[in-house]
Order: structure tokens, then sequence, then C-alpha cells
């Protein structure tokens, strides 16, 4: 058994740490909000995901130049692949979890990820798994499959950029990320927002006054307690770029959330 150098596993261990503070900040070890990516209702989870695939593709090929790792491609075996995939994505599917996710849940205190850990019947999760991962990585396998070519032709431009490719993916993604957030905080600054307490704002109500009350709560936030303020619109804060013309303009808005 090859075992690697202690500053191997160290930053091994140390990468693996940061990653899973970044789910838990990111809210993905949540099972509402893994159970909203799979039905198509935000797309947090992708967006984490693919930030993470762009990143880890940088941060690979900068440990390669530097000596700390070296690239080992295998070739495309869909009889392995496959299946593999499809207890992954089916796991996935069904308990609302992958592995990486699991751990994150548990560190939150999440029984549900607890139950998932200790596993289910062998046969009841076979089943399961052979129904209902084959969508999930159906997908991706016919695109690597179909862009085989593409893929190639991008990871030899990267290994001929060298460090380049690192700077090039770096400064985009840096500059998609300075954009989204620009424009977040523009927008909340345009809505005015002024502190209101409850009290105030139950009394202002009773008085009849003209008012708009948006309700920011998250889907999972939403689901776990559904009452909320008569008469508020439902504005997940994650969408309020995409839906903020559902907000009318001509009244007094009062925002709130958990």
């Amino acid at each position: 058994m090859r075992v690697d150098s202690p500053s191997k596993l160290a930053l091994g261990f140390g990468t693996g740490a940061i990653f899973g503070v970044l789910l838990q900040k990111g809210q993905v070890g949540k099972y509402e909000v893994i159970l909203d990516q799979l039905l198509l209702r935000e797309g947090r989870v992708l967006r984490t995901m693919g930030t993470a695939v762009a990143v880890g593709s940088a941060g690979v090929h900068a440990l390669v130049q530097a000596g700390y790792s070296s690239l080992q491609i295998k070739p495309l075996r869909l009889g392995s692949i496959v299946p593999g995939a499809v207890l992954f994505g089916t796991g996935l599917a069904l308990l609302g979890y992958c592995p990486g996710t699991t751990l994150a849940a548990l560190g939150q205190g999440r029984r549900d990820a607890l139950a998932g850990a200790l596993g289910m019947p062998r046969f009841r999760f076979l089943v399961f798994d052979v129904l209902g991962a084959v969508l999930w990585v159906g997908l991706y396998v016919g695109l690597g499959y179909t862009l085989h070519d593409q893929l190639a032709e991008a990871a030899a431009l990267a290994e001929r950029l060298g460090l380049w490719a690192v700077v090039v993916v770096a400064g985009a993604f840096g500059f998609y990320l300075g954009v989204k957030v620009t424009r977040r905080q523009l927008f909340l600054r345009q809505l005015r927002i002024a502190r209101i307490s409850p009290e105030e704002l139950r009394q202002r109500m009773e008085k009849g006054e003209e008012l708009v009350v948006v309700d920011l709560r998250h889907s999972a936030d939403f689901e776990t307690v559904r009452a909320t303020i008569p008469g508020s619109i439902r504005v997940a804060i994650d969408a309020i770029e995409s839906e903020h013309e559902r907000i009318p303009r001509d009244r007094e808005i009062v925002l709130f959330c958990t």
C-alpha cells in the first residue's frame, strides 16, 4: 500500500475542510435546498458545484504545474462509469444528499442525514438506484460522450497556456462574482430599505395603510414554517433579481425574512 507524504495528506485534509465549510456556508448541505435543485425550483446547488468544478480544475492545473500532483486521465469506460454514476445519482435523488453533503448535514445535526449514513436495506436501495439515477447521470454522460473532442481540445489549450489558464479562469470567475454582487447591492439600495418593528408594521396595517409586504424567506425555510403575513408577496431572496418585477413600486415596501 502506497502512502502519500505528510505534506500531501495535510494539503488534502486542509482543502477538504475548506470545502466542507463552503458547503455549510452555501447551505447546500440542507435537504430542502438539494430537493429544490432536483425539482428545478432553484439553482444554488448547480451554481455551487459548477463553481467548485471550475475552481478545482484551475487548482489541479496549478498543483500539476508546481509539481505537487500529476494528471492521471483514465479512458472512458461506460461499463464502469454508468453503474457507479447510477448508484451515486439515485442515492442523491432518494436521500437528498451525496456523500459530501451528508457529512456536512451531520455536522449541522440533521437527523435525516444520519439515517442515510447508517444505510438502508440493500435490495430496496438497489431498486431505487436503478430507477432514479439514470435520469440524473444520463445527461452528463451523454454530454461528455458527445463533446469529448471539444473537451480534449480545451484541455490541450489549457495545457499550452500553462499558468495563464489559471489566471484567465480565476479572472473570469472574479469578474462574474463582482458583477453579481454589485448588481444585488445596487438593487437593494434602490428599495430604500428602512427598519420597522413587527409591532409597528401590524399597527400600520390595521390602520389601513397601503403597504407592500414581501416575504424573502428561502423556500426551505418557508416549507418549515408556512405561516406568513397575510397579503404578503413571496419572493425568495435568491430569486429577487429575476422576480423583482412582481413587487409594486407605487407603495411603500416592507421586506422580511428569517
